[in-house]
C-alpha cells in the first residue's frame, strides 16, 4: 500500500489526477498489446515522431525536415485532440495514439523519435523498432542524479512503479547529444552505452540558426494563426524580452511572487521604452495569475512552441534553464540571469552537475529591483566566453554539424 501511496502522489505532482488515471488505463489496455507488437513486421522507411507536450521541441523540426526527404514517411502520432486539429489544419500527416489508424502505424513502423520516452509515441507498441531519445535540453543539471532524482528513489525502484510506468527504464538504440562534456554528461545520466549517443546537433537549434527568410517562412507555413499574430506584434517593438525561468518543484504555482515581481513597476518600465515583456511559465505551473490588465506584457501560453518566436525577441532573462545555451547560439541576442533562489533551488529542486558560474556566465539580477535596473539602465549584457560556452556545450565543430541530414542519416542507417 506504501509503494502504491508513494506512486499516486508522485503521479499527481507531475501529472494531475486526471491524466493520472488516463495513464492507468493506457497501461492496462497497453500491456494486452505488449506482447502483439513484437510480432509485427516493421518498415525502416516508416518514421513516427511525438512529444509529451504537443507539436513542439526536436522532434517537431526533425519531423519537418524528414518531411521534405522522399525515402521516408514521417508520421505524428498524439494524444492530444488540440494538436491533432492543429496538424490536420496545416495539412500535416497526424493520427491519434489509440485510434485505429494510429495503433496500426505504431506497430509497423521501423523508428520511433522522440523527446522523453518511447510513451510521447506509445511504449506498448514499440517492439522491434529502433528507439531514438532526441532529448530536450543541455546544460548544467544533474538530472536523475541530482536532488530531485534521490527524492524520488525509493518510489523510481518500487515494483508497482516499474509496471506503471515502464518507459522509465528503456534503453535507446539512438541519444542525441552535442559534444564530449554532454556526451560524457548524459551517458552517466542515463546510464547509456556510449555506443548509442551521437555527437550532433539539436534540429530545435538548427532552426535557430537559420537566416530570416527561411524563419518567416516557416513561420507563415507551419505555425497557427495565435503564433503568427504574435511575430507580426513583436516587430513593432524596440525590445522585446522574454522570461523563460526553469522548473521548481517546491514553488510550483507561487513562483511569481516568490521571484518578486511588482508587474506594474514592469509595465510602466516596457511601455517607456516602447518594449515588450514576455513570460512563457514552465508548462507544470498550473496557476499563472490575472495579469492581463497590461498593454506591456504578455503571458505566453505555457505549451506554445516558443522556437519559433525566440528569432523574434531581443532580450533572453533565465536562470538554470537550457534555454540559455540555446540562446546563445542566436549570437545578436542579448541574455540576463536571475537566478533569485539559487541556494533553495540546488537544495529542494535539482543539483547542478557543473559549476554555475563558470558555465553560465552573464550579467545576473538576484532580486527583481535588480533585474528592473538592468532593464532601465540597458545594462551592458555583453558575454565575452560566448563563443567558449558554445563549444563547450556544442561542440568545437558546432557549425558543421548544424545540419538535419547528419542525424537523418543516422537514424536511416541504424
Amino acid at each position: 500500500m506504501s509503494s502504491l501511496k508513494n506512486f499516486i502522489t508522485f503521479a499527481r505532482t507531475y501529472a494531475g489526477t486526471a491524466e493520472l488515471l488516463k495513464r492507468l488505463f493506457e497501461t492496462f489496455v497497453g500491456y494486452i498489446i505488449y506482447p502483439i507488437a513484437y510480432l509485427f513486421p516493421r518498415n525502416k522507411n516508416k518514421w513516427l515522431f511525438g512529444t509529451n507536450v504537443g507539436f513542439t521541441d526536436n522532434a517537431k523540426y526533425l519531423y519537418l525536415y524528414t518531411l521534405e526527404q522522399k525515402e521516408v514517411r514521417a508520421i505524428w502520432i498524439t494524444n492530444k485532440p488540440e494538436v491533432l486539429q492543429l496538424m490536420r489544419s496545416l495539412k500535416l500527416e497526424v493520427y491519434s495514439k489509440w485510434s485505429a489508424q494510429g495503433l496500426w502505424h505504431c506497430l509497423t513502423a521501423g523508428r520511433y523519435i522522440f523527446t522523453s520516452h518511447s510513451n510521447d509515441i506509445n511504449y506498448f507498441t514499440v517492439g522491434r523498432a529502433k528507439k531514438v531519445e532526441l532529448w530536450h535540453g543541455v546544460g548544467i543539471k544533474a538530472g536523475s542524479s541530482g536532488t530531485e532524482g534521490k527524492k524520488r528513489e525509493d518510489t523510481i525502484k518500487s515494483l508497482l512503479y516499474r509496471l506503471l510506468v515502464p518507459h522509465t527504464y528503456e534503453q535507446f538504440d539512438l541519444f542525441l547529444s552535442t559534444g564530449p562534456l554532454m556526451n560524457k554528461h548524459f551517458t552517466k545520466m542515463f546510464n547509456l552505452k556510449e555506443s548509442v549517443v551521437f555527437d550532433g546537433s539539436y534540429p530545435r537549434c538548427n532552426f535557430l540558426q537559420q537566416s530570416s527568410e527561411y524563419i518567416e517562412r516557416h513561420v507563415e507555413k507551419y505555425e497557427d494563426q495565435q503564433t503568427q499574430q504574435l511575430v507580426a506584434k513583436l516587430k513593432q517593438y524596440k525590445n522585446v524580452y522574454l522570461y523563460m525561468p526553469t522548473w521548481r518543484t517546491d514553488l510550483k504555482d507561487d513562483f511569481l511572487t516568490a521571484a518578486g515581481f511588482d508587474f506594474d513597476k514592469l509595465n510602466n518600465v516596457m511601455r517607456e521604452t516602447n518594449s515588450l515583456f514576455l513570460l512563457k511559465l514552465h508548462p507544470a505551473v498550473r496557476h499563472q495569475g490575472d495579469h492581463h490588465n497590461y498593454d506591456s506584457l504578455l503571458f505566453l501560453p505555457s505549451k506554445m512552441d516558443v522556437y519559433s518566436v525566440l528569432p523574434y525577441t531581443s532580450v533572453l532573462i533565465t536562470d538554470y534553464s537550457s534555454i540559455y545555451y540555446d540562446y546563445l547560439l542566436m549570437q545578436d541576442k542579448k541574455i540576463v540571469l536571475f537566478p533569485f533562489d539559487y541556494d533553495q533551488y540546488r537544495k529542494t529542486s535539482n543539483s547542478l552537475a557543473f559549476d554555475f558560474d563558470s558555465y553560465t556566465p552573464g550579467v545576473r539580477a538576484y532580486s527583481f529591483e535588480s533585474l528592473l535596473q538592468i532593464i532601465q539602465n540597458e545594462s551592458d549584457l555583453t558575454i565575452p566566453e560566448t563563443e567558449k560556452i558554445i563549444k563547450l556545450f556544442w561542440g568545437d565543430n558546432y557549425k558543421e554539424k548544424a545540419d538535419n541530414y547528419l542525424l537523418y542519416s543516422k537514424i536511416q542507417n541504424l
